[in-house]
This record gives C-alpha cells, structure tokens and sequence, in this order.
C-alpha cells in the first residue's frame, strides 16, 4: 500500500517524473521496499520506481494468483501457438483496416497467407474486400461494420460472436483515427476511447485470468504522440494516451498474456492530413506546409508496417518514417 502512496505523489514536470515534497515522510520501509537511497529519491531513477511499483506492489499479486491456477501451462501453450510466423496460418482483426495505411497494410497482410482477416470498420467497401480476396483466395477475408465510438457493451457483443465462429484470434490491429481539431470529443472518442474499448472487449476472451490463449496487440499511434505538433494538439494527445496504453499494455502481459506494441507513423501521404481543421485555426495553412515535408507513400508505410508485425516484439516502440522501419528506444522519463 506504501508504494501505492508513492505512486500518488508522482507528477509528471517538463517531461520528466518527479517527487513531491510529501513523499519523503513516507517512511525507511518505502526505501527499503522501492531499493534506492535517499540522495535517490530526491532525483529518482524513474524506471526503475515504476518497474517496482507495478511488479511488487500489484502485479506479483495476480502473478502468484494466477500461478496457483496454473497460468504457467497457459504460458507454455501460448509459447507453442506463437512460434513461428506472426501473420501465416492466423486469425487476425484490423480495426479500420479499408483506409489508406490500412488497405495498403491488409494487402501486405494477406500476402503472407493468415488463416482469416476480419475488417472492422465503418466503412463498408465490398469492393474491397473482394480485391483482398483475390490476392489470396487461400485466406478468408471477412468484413464486420463496426464503429469504434459504440459504447463497450456493443463491442463485446461483436466480439462475442466472433469468438464463436472462428474459436480464436490471434493479432488485434487498433486502426481508427481521425484528424479534426475542431471536433474536440469525437477526436478522443475515435483515437483512443475507441482503442481501449476494443481492447477491453477483447481481453474477456484473451486474459489468462479468464482461462484465456493470450493474444497480441498493434496500436496504430503516431509520431505526434512523442513530436507533438502545436498545430493539432487534440490530435497529438490521443496519440499520446495511446502510446501510453500500449506501453501498459506491454508491461501487463505477465499477468495477462498479451502482448503489446505501437506503430507510430511519421507524416504518410493519406486523405488523413488533406483537409483537417486546426486547434482554434492556429495553422491554416499547415497542409500546404505538409506537402513541402519528407514524407513516405501508404504502400511504404504497409511494407514496413507488416516487418513490425513480423517481429512481434512486446513493447515495442515502432517508428515508420519515409519508407524505413525503426525501433525507438524510449528515453522520455531520463
């Protein structure tokens, strides 16, 4: 419960964790308990606080739980099921998966010869689908009309009949956003509620706290999410939360079997950024500014959105810019 105290006395400054004055009252049983030193607590190693906070004052409780209720066969089984590729021979759901990236990443996609695609979206575009379907007559490709501002209750519901026809999904792909600072709620509500929400739903059928397989989970973020741009700041903050989900996400799979990871673009040349609004019309003329940017097309964005796919590595943070894919290594706490 300490450590929980300390938690709360967290703040976020300039960038950086900090203290706040109260939190060196709590006491030697918190140093003692968190290993770091009172010189260190004054400039804390801020990692290292918050690895311990989850894992010895949270997490170690489901962890033991879960041990006892035999998650360790569970782990052993979903090793088995995700050797080998991370896209041949899965059932896989992509959220927005008939937008510009997405399309171009669903082509990539079915390539590579998963066992089922299943398109979430809005958007209904048999025309589409069919092209999909063509590419690799060997994979299923579904479409289910769903959007992502729905309350939870329905997302589960199309979850749930989803388990029921194909038993299990391997890969989430969370798509959805829009860029429109002018409408202020439905920009959270599409780039991140809709995101944790879809996510939520899932985990009834993936935790291993509910006798679950595990799963795996792609959030599409952005580069704004750690280079804002002043721009579209409303934007800028969804991409942030969601970037922050998924580095929870990552550090929860101990206790749930998923696994998580971000694709976070640089500026793709999509129908996305040609005619949004600016926050209070602070930068009208920020497309024509866009258009003068290094940039890199959908179908370069698809390819090396599907190498991250490929190398399914858990937290994860994946840079897609100009045609390249890399791995950032994040300092942002430091």
């Amino acid at each position: 419960m300490n450590a929980l105290r300390v938690f709360a006395h967290i703040v976020l400054q300039h960038g950086v964790l900090r203290y706040s004055s109260t939190t060196s009252n709590l006491g030697n049983s918190v140093r003692n308990k968190l290993k770091v030193s009172s010189k260190q607590l004054a400039k804390p190693q801020p990692i290292d606080i918050l690895n311990n906070l989850c894992h010895e004052e949270r997490l170690n409780r489901h962890v033991l739980t879960a041990h006892h209720e035999g998650v360790a066969s569970h782990a052993k089984r979903r090793k088995s099921k995700s050797c080998g590729a991370a896209i041949a021979g899965k059932n896989i759901i992509f959220v927005a998966g008939l937008g510009g990236i997405g399309m171009d990443t669903c082509r990539q996609i079915v390539k590579r010869g998963p066992k089922n695609l299943l398109i979430f979206d809005r958007l209904d575009k048999p025309d589409y689908i069919t092209e999909l379907q063509k590419l690799n007559p060997k994979t299923k490709v579904a479409f289910y009309s769903y959007d992502v501002t729905v309350p939870l209750s329905k997302s589960k519901e199309l979850l749930q009949e989803v388990f029921e026809k194909y038993e299990t999904i391997d890969l989430l792909i969370n798509g959805a956003g829009i860029m429109d600072d002018h409408q202020i709620e439905k920009t959270i509500a599409v780039n991140f509620t809709g995101t944790v929400n879809t996510t939520t739903a899932i985990m009834d059928f993936w935790d291993y706290r509910n006798d679950g397989p595990g799963g795996v989970i792609a959030n599409i973020c952005s580069v704004t999410a750690f280079y804002p741009n002043c721009q579209v700041p409303v934007y800028c903050a969804s991409k942030a939360a969601v970037f922050s989900f998924t580095v929870s996400l990552a550090l929860l799979a101990p206790v749930t079997g998923v696994t998580a990871y971000s694709i976070n673009h640089s500026i793709t040349r999509t129908t996305l950024g040609q005619n949004f609004n600016s926050w209070l019309d602070v930068g009208p003329c920020i497309t024509e500014k866009l258009s003068d940017t290094p940039s890199q097309s959908t179908a370069q964005a698809a390819k090396s959105f599907v190498k991250a796919i490929e190398a399914n590595k858990n937290g994860a943070i994946w840079k897609l810019e100009q045609g390249k894919l890399e791995e950032v290594k994040w300092t942002g706490f430091n």
